[in-house]
């Protein structure tokens, strides 16, 4: 797996005032690292959707072919902040599996109940 994302820094470390929107340069570095390595995973980060509305479905569309759905539950959800405004914060598990299945969807794909394996053992 190659993690590809934009960089969100958080407004109390020393690099807040650094890049603030590199989603762009994300979804190239993405689109490349796909057709020089095809078989790997690359995930579709709530990074992306956190700066721009359907970020992972277009992360989708431009080479990333995995998601990793946030299952932690609401009580600790905001004590992991990596950054702010993070996509889906306030959401349950369950509402979090149900939304990315329909946007997933909604792009003429299919979710996998698989472990997330390129290849099957």
């Amino acid at each position: 797996m190659v993690g590809i994302g934009p960089f969100i820094a958080h407004p109390n470390t020393p690099l807040a005032d650094d890049i603030k929107d590199n989603f762009d340069l994300s979804l190239r570095t993405m689109a490349i690292t796909r057709l020089m390595l095809p078989d790997i995973n690359i995930p579709a980060t709530t990074a992306m959707e956190t700066i721009r509305p359907n970020g992972r479905l277009i992360a989708l569309n431009s080479g990333a072919n995995v998601v990793m759905i946030n299952m932690t539950t609401a009580p600790y959800r905001k004590k992991y902040e990596i950054y702010p405004n993070k996509s889906c914060i306030n959401d349950s598990p369950e509402h979090c599996v149900n939304c990315i299945k329909n946007k997933i969807e909604s792009i003429g794909r299919k979710v996998s109940n698989s472990k997330g394996s390129r290849y099957e053992n």
